[in-house]
């Protein structure tokens, strides 16, 4: 987002860096929700190689086609607004419809980072770890069970 907001040679139309002429405001806006599309689609890569490297027949393997219907969506739900924006009112032309899809839109995308940064994927549609099953037993059994190191074994 970042990276986004602070390239204006990307979405300026005719920009010359001398000139230092400025973008419009909702292509600002827009361009910086683009955080969003690149989190969905980093999620979108890691279901598709989730899909073909893991056997489905393993005792861990996830059901994946919600999951990544669900990424799909939200992928539109990203992309739409910033489409609009470019597509329809340009870079160019200023539009107070687009500048107000392009604030939403980037509230949208921070919120969908900040929700795809702190839910782990396996946990989007299955309860994550339940006592009850023994379906994750190795993943607690491995990463929750370490020897406490004591005073002697310390150098």
């Amino acid at each position: 987002m970042y990276c986004a907001y602070n390239s204006p040679t990307l979405y300026t139309h005719n920009y010359v860096q001398v000139l230092n002429n400025q973008p419009l405001a909702s292509s600002k806006w827009a361009s910086s929700a683009l955080g969003g599309t690149i989190a969905c689609l980093l999620n979108i890569f890691a279901t598709l190689f989730e899909w073909m490297f893991v056997p489905r027949k393993w005792a861990g393997a996830q059901h994946l086609t919600r999951r990544l219907m669900f990424l799909l969506l939200l992928l539109g739900i990203n992309l739409a607004p910033v489409i609009f924006v470019f597509a329809w009112a340009g870079r160019t032309y200023k539009s107070k419809a687009a500048h107000v899809v392009s604030v939403v839109s980037f509230f949208i995308a921070l919120a969908t980072i900040v929700f795809l940064a702190a839910m782990p994927l396996g946990g989007l549609f299955t309860s994550y770890m339940k006592k009850s099953t023994r379906k994750y037993v190795s993943s607690q059994t491995f990463t929750a069970s370490y020897k406490i190191l004591s005073e002697t074994c310390l150098p």
